[in-house]
């Protein structure tokens, strides 16, 4: 019985210290265009490729904070390691009043390339000494129905003499979710 109640004060411990070094804020909403998202929820949401979406995020700290930053990207998008197509988006640092609500809002790309598939939309809010604050929502991302992408354009010849004819070679791209003719 001893060792029970010995564990259960460790345990205790260990929460408060790890209270202690948690980033003392509490993400109040999170909206893309619009929507309200819920954390942890069954409900998704279906966003399209090739679209441009604005993540409007509310927070509001319990202690005065420095140098706070929210970050919000997608995870598991095959070429998120290039820069230039990564799907994420950080606000500036800002210095944060205790109890004060602060707005802030995201620009997020979705380019063609990305598959048709469940994604994770991760939301990381931290300072420079605190524990980040890591929120995720599920998004589902579909496609147009009829997304007919042209790649490619060859003309043969590449001189046409009156009353001449010109063949073209074009390469397409299917995008969409219906097979095109």
């Amino acid at each position: 019985m001893r060792s029970v109640r010995t564990l259960g004060v460790v345990f205790a411990l260990l929460l408060c210290a790890t209270a202690a070094l948690a980033l003392p804020l509490t993400i109040d909403s999170v909206e893309l265009d619009e929507v309200r998202l819920v954390s942890g929820s069954v409900n998704r949401l279906d966003v399209e490729r090739d679209d441009e979406f604005t993540l409007r995020i509310k927070v509001t700290p319990t202690a005065q904070l420095d140098n706070v930053e929210i970050l919000a990207f997608i995870s598991g998008y095959e070429h998120n390691d290039r820069l230039e197509e990564r799907i994420s988006d950080v606000v500036e640092l800002f210095q944060a009043d205790a109890n004060v609500s602060y707005v802030r809002k995201l620009k997020l790309s979705l380019p063609n390339e990305v598959d048709r598939d469940d994604y994770k939309l991760r939301l990381i809010v931290s300072d420079r000494f605190g524990a980040a604050t890591v929120t995720d929502f599920d998004l589902h991302i579909n496609s147009q129905r009829h997304d007919v992408l042209i790649k490619d354009i060859t003309l043969i010849p590449n001189v046409v003499r009156a009353g001449g004819a010109v063949l073209a070679k074009v390469r397409v791209d299917n995008k969409g979710q219906k097979t095109e003719n």
